[in-house]
């Protein structure tokens, strides 16, 4: 039996409420009809609005890194996006409109760390901060909080099937962890309401992971899932300043989720360089796994051939931050930049590793890219506090 117990006023969330504003260019919404994205049309990219978080009424928060969007991801259905700022707010945005659905701060208990994740369902929501923090989408409140890392929590990630979330720790705790999200459906006759100023919720915490993996010696910088749910990777980094990737096995050979402590003698692969390694991405087939680094390179593999020889797939001049797939992983979308230059952010041919286009807009570093689930959005946000929506408009 996982340790758990409720826990009473800890969190301090700031509702600024539904529909706040509508942002965005004067023609950027409704947004027109879309192509979807592939490597003939990318070419005719063209931005379509651009959302500042400076615009939102209620929202206190300031110009520079506070305003830093640090995360973001569409829901299943495509039409909404969820994003975090390194302030500690929680925003969702209607993409059709450009409205400002729901806009939530929160202390460091929840919100702060760089990274969020959806479920596959778009049911839950896992943010990070001083420790993991679970939502549920329909409320946008949080109900679930994973305390087993020992200082902030870095990176976070859901398994395909949505019963499991890794998270992966920062400085001086790189521990990975996993935990099961079904453990919370027995726990509803423990619970109880939690009167808050903003309203009523349970909050549950959990301390005992399923698992917990270790390998990296300084940070968890970034943590997916292989589409078959049957492999983690990480990457992070060094003490030294190497950079690191990491397969753990998920599920054995009997289907069931391998438990446990995970000491770094059982991994199954280890790459090192003189990069820190910032984002890690699987194909959509489970085929390729793709690293973007601090010296700008993109590396990438054969995920079920490991130990074969790594390719590099093309650069950038500044420090590369998010790697994506599109939806049908015929292109990787990179987003990189640095504070003296602008941010970048390209699309490649994944089939013949060449570049598509670029976009040299961003003043600031790229913190995050992502295409919508249809493939006819890439939405981007970084150091400026801008989310920038670009797609290809359909011929008419």
């Amino acid at each position: 039996m996982k340790k758990q117990r409720l826990l009473l006023g800890v969190v301090a969330l700031l509702l600024v409420g539904p529909a706040v504003s509508a942002w965005g260019q004067e023609d950027g919404f409704p947004l027109p009809d879309l192509e979807v994205i592939t490597p003939e049309n990318a070419g005719r990219i063209q931005e379509l609005a651009v959302l500042s978080l400076l615009d939102i009424e209620g929202l206190e928060i300031e110009e520079g890194f506070f305003s830093c969007v640090t995360s973001i991801a569409f829901t299943s259905d495509g039409s909404t996006i969820t994003l975090s700022t390194y302030k500690g707010y929680l925003i969702l945005l209607d993409v059709g409109t450009g409205e400002c659905l729901e806009a939530t701060g929160a202390n460091s208990w929840l919100l702060g760390g760089l990274h969020l994740a959806l479920s596959s369902d778009g049911a839950i929501l896992a943010t990070v901060g001083d420790h993991v923090a679970l939502w549920h989408m329909a409320t946008i409140e949080p109900f679930a909080l994973l305390t087993g890392h020992s200082m902030s929590v870095v990176s976070v990630a859901f398994s395909p099937d949505g019963t499991l979330v890794a998270s992966g720790g920062g400085h001086n705790d790189p521990s990975i962890l996993l935990w099961q999200v079904a453990v919370w459906d027995d726990l509803s006759g423990e619970s109880m309401e939690v009167e808050t100023p903003q309203g009523d919720y349970t909050l549950i915490e959990v301390e005992t992971p399923l698992a917990s993996m270790w390998g990296h010696s300084e940070s968890v910088e970034s943590l997916a899932f292989s589409p078959d749910g049957m492999t983690l990777a990480s990457g992070g980094w060094e003490r030294l300043g190497d950079g690191s990737v990491y397969l753990f096995p998920v599920i054995d050979d009997n289907g069931e989720v391998v438990k446990g402590r995970r000491p770094h003698d059982e991994m199954l692969y280890e790459l090192e360089w003189y990069a820190r390694v910032n984002s890690i991405a699987f194909s959509p087939d489970g085929k390729w796994l793709v690293c973007g680094n601090s010296d700008g390179l993109i590396w990438r593999w054969n995920a079920r051939s490991p130990w074969q020889t790594i390719n590099v797939l093309g650069r950038h001049d500044e420090e590369i931050r998010s790697v994506v797939f599109s939806p049908d992983g015929a292109m990787l979308a990179t987003g990189s930049g640095g504070w003296n230059d602008n941010g970048t952010v390209r699309l490649w041919d994944f089939s013949t590793w060449e570049p598509l286009t670029e976009i040299e807009s961003y003043p600031g570093e790229v913190y995050s890219v992502a295409f919508d689930p249809k493939g006819t959005l890439l939405v981007f946000g970084g150091t400026d506090g801008t989310i920038r929506l670009w797609g290809v408009p359909a011929d008419r």
